[in-house]
């Protein structure tokens, strides 16, 4: 769709910023409650989907999660051809989100009615009228809408972190270097004979999958991951452990049993919280389970079996792993074992050489990085992101804020701990330095301050989880709420004392304040639907509560329910 110029001359009611599943469902389940409403969906790309869109997909690309856990409850999946585990290839979500987007319409006009392709937002700014606040959204090319209500749903996979390399002065370096964000697109040139060997840099599950589809299109790979990093991902088995009948790992901390194990901050404190987390046995209880994943899952992938595969062992336990991924295909290990693995540090990059810090040279025809994300905003000034509670570079922080912050958190600590005793021992594993503070957002989406937790603006998807579709759906329909003052108002101090607990949770969870609930998104779900006051045992009761694994269908309704109330 391309927007008319009297369609520019008038605010929107809602603008949506990015067409990936949170940005999809974020405008259909206003338009569930609004129908007439006018919603326009601003999207760089020219295909629906964000890491699923049809740009993204890579030969070979292949889910991390099951049929029922990557999927909207309001728009059933249609059964993917017989893939290992019932994980499924990209494509087929590629598939189902541009389905999604055409499925059903309002006021003559379905999702991809509304969306506008190649729109590359470059800046935000708002003015203040008839006394409330109009967004105006820019464009690279100079165009722009505006809006009284915006949606930023761009997450934290969109902008790419290329470290900045060393040349070699005199010898610039040939080889096209390419983030892993470009792979779909570079597929085609580096599975061609022109490129023989590729160096891939990094070890989050990116490079797992980058390894895998280089190795099967015949190419010589050396892999090298930061010596002095959080090392590589860790790995899973995507076959269950054998309780409750599980079909497959995802299903393992999807029952509420199991997920009572890690300490949420996101749950109320009840008597089962107290007994897993603060009585001794409940503890040695839960310390022997994650104890039992991490040694299952380290078995499974061989590492000590196999010392070409040595240098892919995770550096902490399951536990406390900062990036996860599962080894969705029966031949991973066998596949990537045949890269030559380094733990090291590149030096200098010179003509077609990768210089390692110990002195190795290793010639490539292509340089995949596979480094992960900047959280930082790029349509957000640094002083919009401060005001907003976006996460800024440390080095930018300023000294009252950091203060302010650090004494709140201080305070929240003490909650933690009393909350969770076991996270009082802290053990040092190997990291990568934080380059950005956490976001400040309250229940991930709403800034804090006073100036813009109107209802005029909220981010979503800005954090990283497990079942990231249905937390998708969720985060939709209380943002929805939340916009239209229909949730319970919170004061600027309740609301700060809120992230801080949960970044002072983060820390002491996973070791650092990130931008991941790897653990925790249903419990996270769980809260943002008691806010809802929509009932978040969705089970029935009984043994099925405490046993059966939840997938996308047990929340079909929700916003009906909602309507209801």
């Amino acid at each position: 769709m391309k927007l008319t110029m009297q369609e520019r001359s008038l605010p929107y009611d809602l603008v949506v910023v990015g067409a990936g599943p949170h940005g999809l469902i974020a405008a259909h389940t206003w338009l569930e409650l609004f129908p007439e409403s006018r919603v326009v969906i601003l999207e760089s790309e020219q295909d629906v989907g964000g890491t699923w869109g049809k740009g993204r997909i890579y030969p070979g690309m292949m889910t991390q999660s099951p049929v029922g856990k990557i999927e909207f409850s309001v728009y059933p999946m249609p059964p993917p051809e017989p893939t290992y585990l019932n994980l499924m290839a990209g494509s087929h979500v590629s598939a189902y989100l541009e389905a999604f987007s055409q499925h059903k319409a309002w006021a003559g006009k379905t999702l991809r009615d509304r969306v506008e392709f190649g729109f590359n937002v470059d800046r935000v700014t708002w003015t203040e009228l008839d006394a409330s606040r109009l967004y105006t959204i820019h464009d690279s090319t100079g165009e722009s809408v505006t809006c009284r209500k915006l949606m930023v749903a761009t997450g934290l996979t969109n902008v790419p972190h290329l470290p900045t390399f060393r040349m070699e002065k005199g010898h610039e370096f040939i080889p096209p270097v390419i983030h892993s964000k470009h792979l779909a697109k570079n597929s085609e040139l580096l599975l061609s004979s022109a490129i023989q060997k590729v160096v891939v840099l990094g070890g989050a599950k990116s490079a797992f999958d980058t390894v895998q589809m280089l190795i099967n299109g015949g190419k010589n790979v050396t892999w090298i991951i930061w010596e002095d990093g959080s090392g590589p991902a860790c790995m899973g088995d995507p076959k269950p452990p054998p309780i409750f009948g599980l079909k497959n790992s995802s299903e393992v901390v999807s029952t509420r049993f199991i997920s009572k194990l890690s300490p949420s901050i996101f749950e109320p404190v009840d008597n089962w919280a107290r007994f897993w987390h603060q009585s001794k046995l409940g503890i040695a209880l839960s310390a022997f389970f994650w104890k039992m994943i991490t040694i299952k899952w380290w078995t499974a992938a061989g590492y000590d079996k196999d010392e070409r595969l040595l240098p892919l062992k995770p550096s902490r336990p399951v536990y406390y792993v900062h990036t996860i991924g599962i080894a969705n295909s029966a031949d991973l290990w066998e596949t990537v074992a045949k890269a030559k693995i380094i733990r090291g540090r590149i030096d200098v990059l010179s003509r077609k050489d990768v210089i390692l810090s110990d002195g190795q040279e290793i010639t490539c025809d292509a340089l995949v990085a596979c480094t992960g994300w900047d959280t930082r905003s790029s349509i957000f000034s640094r002083e919009q992101s401060a005001k907003l509670g976006l996460p800024t570079d440390l080095s930018e922080e300023s000294i009252s804020d950091r203060q302010h912050w650090e004494s709140l958190i201080g305070e929240a600590d003490k909650e933690v701990l009393s909350r969770f005793p076991r996270l009082e021992a802290q053990p040092v594993f190997p990291g990568g330095r934080e380059r950005t503070g956490s976001a400040k957002l309250y229940r991930s989406m709403v800034p804090t301050n006073p100036e813009f937790n109107d209802g005029s603006i909220v981010f979503l998807g800005h954090f990283i989880s497990r079942d990231a579709m249905t937390l998708a759906e969720i985060q939709a329909l209380w943002a929805v709420a939340y916009m239209n003052g229909k949730l319970q108002e919170k004061t600027q101090k309740e609301m700060e004392e809120e992230v801080a607990l949960v970044i002072a949770w983060r820390r002491r969870r996973y070791l650092g304040d990130g931008h991941t609930y790897l653990f925790d998104g249903h419990e996270y779900s769980s809260q943002l639907l008691r806010d809802l006051d929509i009932n978040d045992l969705r089970k029935g009761g009984g043994w099925r509560e405490l046993f059966s694994p939840y997938d996308a269908h047990d929340y079909r309704g929700l916003i009906e329910e909602w309507k209801a109330l």
